[in-house]
């Protein structure tokens, strides 16, 4: 029983370094990039992506684009949830399986660097990866419209002041969240539903998320 658990142990241990690694690895490079102008560009071919059987965003207006910055891609105005497999070589399959939730203030999701690019270092250590591409919440259309909306939140000028000793409710926090919260729930669920499939324990699946993601 206690070789049994630490067997356990020391395997848990190996899969958040290979997390760590695969994050670390590939997530710090953006900051070192000096492009930092938001250029439209084409919504890149997906073909693997898989709907995960949320609903589209409610009253959304506008839709789906994507921008290059800092050398990596970005999705915004994202209306329906999918999930992107990548598989490791069976060979070198674990078993384990992580669900990859990029970044950016729930306004844009940096998929390249913080979802596809991680994705294929986790693949590579024998880690099944799911890129998690949640709906986000609506912001301009137009690209100055949302570099303008994207200041005023960096800045602070769009968050509304608190009274002095006022605190969070953190049920209405949560409301706030609830599309990627439902997204999150949704891709574990349909990620242990085809873990068979997959050649994945659904015991052993995770997450690791960046800057604001929903886990």
């Amino acid at each position: 029983m206690v070789m049994h658990s630490t067997l356990i142990s020391a395997r848990r241990s190996l899969f958040r370094v290979a997390v760590l690694v695969a994050a670390c690895s590939f997530a710090a490079p953006v900051f070192a990039q000096p492009n930092d102008t938001m250029t439209p560009i084409a919504i890149p071919d997906q073909p693997n992506a898989i709907e995960i059987g949320t609903p589209p965003l409610p009253d959304a207006k506008a839709q789906e684009s994507w921008h290059s910055q800092y050398g990596s891609k970005f999705a915004r105005n994202v209306t329906v949830a999918t999930i992107t497999p990548f598989l490791p070589n069976p060979a070198k399959a674990s078993g384990a399986a992580v669900v990859v939730t990029p970044g950016g203030g729930f306004r844009t999701l940096s998929m390249e660097n913080e979802g596809w690019n991680v994705a294929r270092a986790l693949a590579e250590r024998g880690v099944a990866a799911f890129v998690l591409k949640y709906r986000l919440n609506q912001t301009p259309a137009d690209m100055a419209g949302f570099e303008r909306s994207m200041k005023e939140m960096f800045s602070g000028a769009a968050r509304p002041r608190p009274s002095p000793g006022a605190r969070p409710d953190p049920q209405q926090m949560m409301a706030g969240l609830a599309p990627q919260l439902e997204d999150a729930r949704a891709a574990f669920a349909l990620i242990r539903r085809r873990a068979a499939e997959w050649k994945i324990d659904p015991d052993r699946i995770g997450m690791v998320g960046f800057s604001a993601a929903p886990c």
